[in-house]
């Protein structure tokens, strides 16, 4: 979503540890009780937004252009769910290894002001800036339309999917609007080949993190 917002400067962000208890169904099976599974949340505050994030999972330092980038640790899942080390900067040597194109990663993005232009505006600018920067691996991206609707705290929100060839979602996308005209921009990008259970996982968190989201 690198499309969104200029420079936004740098913020103060402290994290609060919070649990908070996943939606738990019935557990038909041993991969449908590991998607069950409770996840352990905390609060990550920032100038501009606040949300809930897994707790082990690594938070990035924003960017001059608003964009931090929210991956998996020590519960990171690949391609087939399985754990994997923690990415990002290392913290020895301070260098930043490359994201593989089956890694988890979640994004936010904030952007003052922005709410004046219109969805539409707004989708298609995402959009220009998504397709010109495609993870190595992922192949040709198809956009579904935008849906419009309003998260469990009331922000109004624009929505869609970045699918493949097959129509298999690689992406999701969200922007929320506050009434000042803020907005807050979040996506997941989903690691191709990912099993069932792995991919409903990543959903669920993703969902979760839009529920608990509130722009400023």
């Amino acid at each position: 979503m690198a499309s969104l917002v200029g420079a936004a400067g740098a913020q103060d962000t402290t994290i609060d540890n919070q649990t908070v208890s996943a939606a738990q169904g019935k557990k038909e099976s041993k991969q449908r009780q590991s998607t069950n599974a409770k996840i352990a949340y905390r609060t990550l505050k920032t100038t501009n937004y606040t949300l809930e994030v897994p707790e082990k999972w690594e938070v990035g330092e924003e960017t001059s252009f608003g964009q931090r980038e929210i991956r998996p640790d020590r519960e990171r899942m690949g391609a087939k769910g399985t754990a994997e080390r923690g990415s990002g900067a290392d913290e020895k040597s301070g260098e930043k290894r490359a994201i593989k194109p089956q890694e988890a990663t979640f994004s936010s993005m904030t952007g003052p002001g922005l709410g004046k232009q219109s969805w539409d505006q707004l989708y298609q600018t995402s959009l220009f800036f998504i397709t010109r920067f495609v993870p190595e691996g992922t192949g040709k991206m198809k956009a579904t339309p935008y849906v419009l609707g309003k998260t469990k705290l009331g922000f109004a929100t624009c929505a869609w999917a970045m699918t493949d060839s097959e129509g298999h979602p690689l992406q999701r996308h969200i922007i929320l609007k506050q009434t000042n005209e803020n907005i807050l921009a979040l996506s997941v990008k989903l690691p191709p080949g990912s099993s069932k259970a792995a991919t409903e996982r990543l959903e669920r968190i993703f969902q979760h993190m839009v529920d608990t989201a509130t722009v400023r």
